[in-house]
């Protein structure tokens, strides 16, 4: 293949990946946003799938940029040599060796930026404080109330949309204010000891404690035999 053809190929490829990224993040933005990775699908797959696909388009977009400097990196040591010599017009000529120092020098600069920015998002990794919590309660229950949910002292009917939400997402003080049981009641029949966070999100407690959002689902069906419309059933556990 002559050497046009081929970068005629990777700029094509190239730029189709970079059109699936956009189109891809638009819907895990739009289309699919969060909360919504469990009860919603396009084509049959949900927002943490199109997130993989995003991902494995980036590293694709990664492959084909390493690939652009191989096939050009005489020209990307020549504007490395312009850039670290600080010369106006054509840079003077140097020694190979050198030339490539001045573009491996340069790769490694953003490397070292990427890397950098990587090691220092982990380093920050914390578990959500307690008022960050709090707030996505309350922007849960503000929500709640617009829709007018309304908590008594007896259980209410769940209405589809309540238990729309109920999903691996919702934490476990929303699930106990929407379902309308006590929390004792919920952490007893899920098998959660008491020193469990109101905040924690059933998804994570269900990996630590083995219950299925099946068994979440059949604990809301007890005290709310009405909330599920006849015609509708049960699917399984899409956790």
């Amino acid at each position: 293949m002559r050497r046009s053809s081929l970068n005629f190929v990777i700029d094509f490829a190239t730029l189709l990946i970079m059109l699936g990224m956009i189109s891809t993040g638009i819907l895990i933005k739009y289309a699919l946003p969060p909360r919504t990775g469990d009860r919603l699908a396009i084509w049959g797959m949900g927002r943490h799938d199109w997130g993989d696909i995003h991902f494995w388009l980036s590293l694709g977009l990664l492959a084909l940029l390493l690939l652009h400097v191989a096939l050009h990196w005489s020209w990307v040591c020549t504007v490395a040599q312009k850039m670290f010599s600080h010369t106006n017009g054509a840079p003077k000529p140097v020694r190979r060796w050198r030339r490539d120092l001045y573009g491996i020098l340069t790769l490694a600069a953003f490397a070292a930026l990427i890397g950098g920015f990587q090691w220092i998002a982990v380093a920050n990794i914390r578990e959500a404080t307690k008022g960050e919590g709090e707030r996505h309660s309350r922007e849960y229950r503000r929500q709640a109330s617009r829709e007018g949910a309304t908590f008594g002292s007896t259980p209410r009917r769940l209405r589809s949309a309540d238990a729309a939400r109920i999903n691996g997402a919702m934490t476990l003080d929303e699930f106990v204010r929407t379902s309308g049981m006590s929390a004792d009641r919920v952490r007893e029949r899920l098998h959660l000891p008491d020193d469990v966070s109101a905040d924690a999100r059933l998804g994570k407690l269900r990996k630590v404690y083995g219950f299925r959002m099946s068994d979440v689902r059949d604990l809301i069906r007890e005290s709310n035999p009405g909330f599920m419309k006849p015609a509708e059933t049960d699917t399984g556990d899409p956790q």
